[in-house]
């Protein structure tokens, strides 16, 4: 019943945070230096041509009325037309997104796969040499910037040792290699693009759990359960393990979008043909009904986010239900 109340006081709250978010994402990009019509414009265009070129896309009426058009067109589920290839946002959207989901959801198994076990350790044995390494390890990846974790991964794996592509999604060669020859090129090229995502997220959650697990082990639950002679790996795994997940619940719930997106930079450096790298290049080209489309998408994914950590809350934790 709670959480019936939740999802409906959310959806309702949706509205007014969808329409606020694109009014303002809507002035921000067309007040922006250039627009898409500056981008089609041949060298050899007279000023009547651009005029005309800008009236034929509505970019001539005020940000007002344009925001309107978009707006109602938005709540009949029409995302427009792409200024740049002419086809319909959502025919774009749907050709990226089982190489977006592909790369998302394996990086969220893996962030999950191996946060939960190396936080868990690192807190329950403070001070060994296998926290202070993995204390080492995530503090460089927080460190490093992403885009230049990609390059690195790029120029040993494929220029050096010529492991991994460098970029794509599907050797064009191998197109009608078979379900078990595409699946392995596929996987192939998913590597080096998936555990770039996955070193940047780890560090740190890594270190959200360490801390949660550190922190909990003093906490009189634990201390009355040692009391009773429980061992110390029942003590982590069922008493310790739903407590200290409460922050990393919150932090994935926000990145749910940034892991759909599959992560703009990462898709970009490596070409993979997703949502991301979509993004990207609608952004440099002004493409505005693309962009519009995409920061919708975003704004949704943040939304059902937070809804989906807010459950997992009450699933983990029954004293907030």
């Amino acid at each position: 019943m709670i959480a019936m109340r939740l999802i409906v006081k959310r959806l309702i709250w949706m509205v007014p945070l969808l329409v606020g978010m694109s009014a303002v994402s809507f002035v921000m990009i067309h007040v922006a230096p250039g627009d898409p019509a500056s981008v089609m414009f041949d060298p050899n265009f007279s000023v009547k041509d651009q005029a005309l070129v800008r009236k034929n896309l509505g970019l001539d009426q005020p940000l007002v009325v344009q925001y309107g058009h978009w707006l109602a067109h938005m709540v009949r589920g029409d995302f427009g037309y792409s200024y740049v290839t002419g086809k319909p946002v959502v025919t774009s959207f749907l050709e990226r997104l089982p190489a977006t989901l592909l790369l998302s959801v394996s990086s969220l198994v893996l962030i999950v796969g191996i946060t939960l076990p190396l936080g868990m350790y690192s807190g329950a044995h403070p001070g060994s040499w296998i926290d202070r390494l993995i204390a080492n390890i995530t503090l460089l990846g927080l460190s490093v910037p992403t885009f230049w974790l990609g390059m690195m991964m790029i120029m040993v794996f494929s220029v050096w040792l010529g492991w991994f592509p460098s970029s794509g999604y599907l050797n064009p060669d191998l197109s009608e290699a078979g379900f078990l020859g595409t699946f392995l090129d596929r996987l192939h090229h998913l590597i080096l693009p998936l555990f770039t995502i996955v070193i940047a997220s780890l560090a740190g959650l890594t270190r959200y759990h360490r801390s949660g697990t550190k922190q909990l082990l003093n906490e009189p639950f634990v201390i009355a359960c040692r009391a009773r002679g429980l061992s110390e790996n029942r003590i982590l795994f069922k008493h310790i393990l739903k407590n200290a997940a409460l922050p990393l619940i919150t932090i994935l719930g926000l990145e749910l979008p940034a892991l759909m997106s599959g992560a703009f930079v990462v898709e970009y450096l490596f070409a993979w043909p997703g949502m991301g790298q979509l993004g990207i290049a609608s952004i440099f080209s002004r493409d505005y009904p693309m962009i519009m489309g995409l920061l919708w998408v975003g704004a949704i994914l943040l939304i059902f986010g937070n809804m989906l950590a807010d459950m997992a809350y009450a699933w983990v934790d029954p004293r907030i239900r």
